[in-house]
């Protein structure tokens, strides 16, 4: 049997009017695209480990989504940015306002965290989110 979370608990994860959930948490922070050159470090607890290829900066708190049934949209500043480095994504990292780690989270074309149409970043090209981001628990 697996631990299962309640929808009302996994809405104060994510964050209501009345609990500081995700969205305060991650602030105005960023989602950061890396190729590890190796294995991806564990988790956000260790230290970031190779190449930083793209960087997305979320809006403000204040203007992320509301959660629902343990899912919440994510709003970005810009959901296009311009690769920063060369390599073979495959991790990422959600950092706060102040660039600690929090979330942790695979990448790849299919089957990952996060599903890129091409796991192949060259400096200078656009790295893009497509269709509506969001930070989902497993609700059941």
């Amino acid at each position: 049997m697996s631990i299962t979370l309640s929808s009302t608990f996994t809405d104060n994860l994510l964050g209501t009017s009345s609990t500081a959930g995700v969205a305060e948490q991650i602030g105005a922070g960023t989602l950061v695209l890396y190729a590890s050159g190796g294995s991806p470090p564990a988790g956000p607890n260790e230290s970031a480990t190779g190449t930083v290829l793209a960087t997305f900066t979320f809006s403000s708190a204040g203007s992320q989504g509301s959660p629902s049934a343990g899912a919440m949209t994510i709003v970005f500043n810009a959901t296009s940015v311009t690769a920063t480095g060369t390599g073979t994504a495959d991790y990422f990292r959600i950092l706060n306002s102040g660039s600690t780690a929090l979330i942790q989270g695979s990448v790849s074309t299919t089957g990952a965290d996060w599903n890129l149409s091409s796991v192949t970043v060259n400096s200078g090209d656009s790295v893009a989110i497509t269709g509506t981001p969001s930070i989902s628990w497993v609700v059941t």
